[in-house]
């Protein structure tokens, strides 16, 4: 079943100090075709000026501690303080790649069998080479639809109606991954998630090696207490970053412009597998 009804939208940002970011983020979001939009900041006790910049920008800024902030926590206090069905979560790192993109992340709502969408994100030259990649081979070209058991959904770019959330809201117990349960959640009833590559963000970010680990270890643990990972998946996950090491390397003559690229794929490849082995073994 599909509606026609253009609505108007509620988006949600989560930030900790995202000063360096956060302006050129809501100034895209300024920019779209859709206008009637409600712009909602969660900030997890920022000491930079991120607040300070958003103010002139946001409907609304919810302030969180530190200390309680997990994913699924902050998108439930956003939600919470949005007046529309349709709900877009991006990161505060990231920019639309052009006006038309709340348009084209949420067109696919109208298909009331469709729980989730999700759009297409690529790195910068800030990002670590590897990272890039991997970006690119997550996030392809054509658009379709996932049905169970294929759980996947990325929060850092994605849609969704209230009405949804209000049946099951994101798990605020998880380190991470809470898109994922949420997908998983709605596909096991029957309902799907899109994939819209028309809806493209860049993500920038460069995290520390300490960064990297920890968040493979958040995002493993989760997918281990959401049931898709086992201890057992540490052997496909091996073999699937030694795979993505070589054609890492066969890509560096291909792309210009990024620092020690080699150095990166090492010692990301590494760090990712430990950080997510680490997560599996963890209680």
């Amino acid at each position: 079943m599909t509606t026609n009804q253009t609505n108007p939208i509620s988006v949600i940002i989560r930030t900790y100090n995202e000063s360096r970011y956060i302006e050129n983020l809501l100034i895209g979001l300024k920019s779209q075709t859709l206008k009637n939009v409600e712009i909602i900041l969660v900030d997890s006790e920022s000491t930079d000026d991120t607040v300070q910049v958003a103010q002139k920008y946001c409907d609304h800024i919810v302030n969180i501690k530190k200390a309680d902030f997990t994913f699924g926590y902050s998108l439930n206090k956003g939600i919470e303080k949005a007046t529309n069905n349709h709900i877009v979560l991006i990161s505060a790192h990231t920019i639309p790649c052009d006006n038309t993109y709340l348009e084209n992340l949420t067109k696919p709502l109208s298909d009331l069998s469709v729980a989730m969408v999700y759009g297409k994100q690529v790195g910068d030259l800030d990002s670590r080479f590897p990272e890039y990649q991997d970006l690119l081979r997550t996030f392809g070209d054509q658009p379709h639809i996932l049905k169970a058991p294929n759980y996947f959904s990325h929060n850092a770019n994605s849609s969704l109606r209230r009405t949804a959330w209000h049946a099951h809201k994101f798990n605020e117990l998880l380190p991470g991954q809470e898109d994922i349960e949420w997908a998983k959640y709605w596909m096991e009833r029957g309902l799907t998630v899109h994939y819209e590559p028309s809806a493209k963000i860049i993500h920038s970010h460069k995290e520390s090696w300490k960064q990297i680990r920890n968040r493979f270890r958040r995002e493993s643990l989760a997918m281990k207490r959401i049931g898709i990972l086992r201890l057992s998946s540490m052997i496909t996950m091996l073999f699937s970053e030694i795979s993505r090491l070589g054609l890492d390397l066969l890509n560096v003559p291909k792309t210009e412009g990024f620092q020690n690229p080699i150095k990166d794929i090492i010692l990301y490849r590494l760090n990712k597998f430990l950080g997510s082995a680490q997560g599996l073994i963890q209680k």
